[in-house]
């Protein structure tokens, strides 16, 4: 979405730390926060589908697309 971590964060009402540490596989995300991640992102249009194994599916809308562009 072209967010900064501060962004999200505060997007999600979570840490900034949680969200770094998620990233560098240094902390792990609940249930719940993971679940919020993915709630915010199909919210802006963009939908993730977990699949067997490691595969995933990443669909975004247009209305997606231009949000993210516009932050670029």
């Amino acid at each position: 979405m072209g967010w900064s971590q501060d962004e999200m964060a505060q997007a999600l009402g979570m840490a900034k730390t949680t969200l770094a540490r998620a990233e560098t596989a240094e902390g792990n995300l609940s249930t719940a926060q993971l679940s919020q991640i993915l709630s915010l992102y199909k919210a802006n249009g963009i939908e993730v589908e977990f699949m067997l194994g490691n595969d995933l599916s990443l669909k975004v809308s247009e209305s997606g697309l231009l949000k993210a562009q516009s932050k670029w």
